[in-house]
């Protein structure tokens, strides 16, 4: 179990990361390296979100148990156990609060995150489109027309990692996920 300040360093550090991640819309690559940087982030999040539910379960388990037994000790309808079950009860309260307020505060980056990777997928397959619209133009401008060599092959992403992925593609080129019937 971690404490909520070993969260919040934590949490912290990966903000930076974020923030310094502005996303760079100037080419496709960049959009790619910043895309690729974003899904990093969003799964050490994601790992962040787990601990956090796994320490809220620890600490409500751990005063389930105490609750427990402040009932074998004063049996079933004594007025001091209802004092000791609304102690635990409050203290059990104060013990959660700060694991909650960093679970939200991790579920409010991830939103952004998730934003941020919806532009710049949106931007790349743009960015694609436009290239292939492009090409086509000047070839036919030049009278070199060969429909083969124009037939889209982008696909989509990597579920994985978010690279960008084509129709020929098995396997992810960045992460090596298994990309049979994603594209």
């Amino acid at each position: 179990m971690k404490t909520p300040d070993q969260h919040h360093i934590k949490i912290k550090g990966l903000e930076s990361i974020m923030g310094a991640l502005e996303g760079d819309y100037s080419s496709v690559s960049k959009a790619q390296k910043t895309l690729n940087w974003l899904s990093t982030l969003r799964k050490q999040f994601g790992q962040i979100e787990e601990d956090i539910a796994s320490d809220i379960s620890f600490i409500r388990q751990h005063y389930s148990e105490s609750r427990v037994e402040v009932s074998g000790l004063f049996g079933r309808s004594s007025r001091l156990e209802a004092q000791q079950r609304a102690r635990i009860t409050q203290e059990r309260n104060s013990a959660l609060m700060p694991y909650v307020s960093l679970k939200m505060q991790v579920a409010r980056r991830v939103d952004q995150i998730e934003a941020a990777l919806l532009d710049l997928q949106s931007f790349i397959t743009t960015e694609h489109e436009r290239g292939l619209t492009s090409q086509i133009v000047q070839d036919a401008a030049t009278g070199r027309v060969d429909s083969d060599r124009h037939a889209p092959t982008f696909e989509g992403f990597c579920t994985n990692c978010g690279t960008s992925v084509n129709e020929a593609d098995s396997f992810c080129r960045a992460c090596g996920s298994n990309l049979q019937g994603e594209a």
